[in-house]
């Protein structure tokens, strides 16, 4: 379970490292009970050469072909 996050709203298993605010305030929104998500490591710069960040992923995305933006979209 090493790149395995995961939230628990009941607060019976805790992951590390620390689950981000943000994940809670989501799950409560959202009335979920757990959120599992895969925690591996960024290689958004090593496909990209660029820097990660919300404003170049999404200039990222906007540049895929129409059958990129199609697998971009599955996979999200």
């Amino acid at each position: 379970m090493k790149r395995i996050g995961f939230y628990f709203r009941d607060g019976s298993r805790t992951c590390s490292p620390p689950v981000p605010d943000a994940v809670a305030e989501w799950a409560a929104e959202k009335e979920y009970d757990v959120v599992v998500w895969t925690g591996l490591p960024s290689n958004f710069k090593d496909k990209t050469g660029k820097e990660f960040s919300v404003a170049e992923a999404i200039s990222h995305l906007q540049s895929l072909t129409k059958d990129g933006k199609s697998m971009a979209a599955t996979y999200v």
